[in-house]
């Protein structure tokens, strides 16, 4: 049995992981012109934190705050019945990184993250990264991990977070500027807003 690759199927017999402790969404619905770069330090902040920690360690986060109050109420019982059912291979932490395809959002917070965790230069964790899975970044993704390498997993000057580096200065201002060309500000509202 070749356990390089993870399972198409699961069995009956394998085992139920623990539940998840924490949860953490980040809206992302227009991959051409999102600023992932503002999200990468926290993200990977979390990864870490439920990487790093035993087995139903963390504490679970109240319903009323954090990510699970951005959901309504149906949908916060649907992801509580799909986390209560959800099967892995073996004990060991697991982080599930998900995006609509899951070929270009969740690779480059995949990539990210493995490029903080590893101190690794883009070009390397990209070609592990294809080497295990499928994946098609779009041009604005790889622009913004080509500046999460070059500003070294850190976007900011200062602590106030109010002074961007300059390469990530550079990237804000060549996204205003292509933001612009198509009638946009980049603080539009996701998704339909009538009908």
């Amino acid at each position: 049995m070749d356990t390089t690759k993870p399972p198409t199927t699961t069995k009956p017999t394998d085992p139920k992981p623990p539940r998840p402790s924490q949860r953490l969404f980040v809206a992302c619905l227009d991959n051409s012109t999102q600023d992932m770069l503002i999200h990468l330090s926290g993200i990977c902040d979390f990864i870490d934190r439920q990487l790093d920690a035993g087995i139903g360690s963390p504490p679970r986060e109240s319903e009323s705050e954090g990510y699970a109050s951005l959901f309504p109420e149906e949908e916060l019982q649907r992801l509580k019945k799909i986390e209560s059912e959800s099967w892995t291979r073996g004990g060991a932490p697991r982080v599930m990184v998900h995006c609509e395809k899951g070929y270009s959002r969740s690779p480059m917070v995949l990539i990210a993250y493995l490029m903080r965790r590893r101190k690794e230069g883009l070009d390397k964790v990209v070609q592990d990264v294809r080497g295990k899975r499928r994946m098609k970044p779009n041009p604005n993704f790889m622009e913004q991990l080509r500046v999460w390498e070059s500003v070294e997993y850190e976007i900011w000057e200062d602590e106030g977070k109010t002074v961007p580096k300059a390469a990530y200065a550079e990237y804000l201002r060549g996204r205003k500027e292509r933001l612009e060309e198509q009638g946009l500000t980049g603080d539009e509202p996701i998704g339909v807003q009538s009908l």
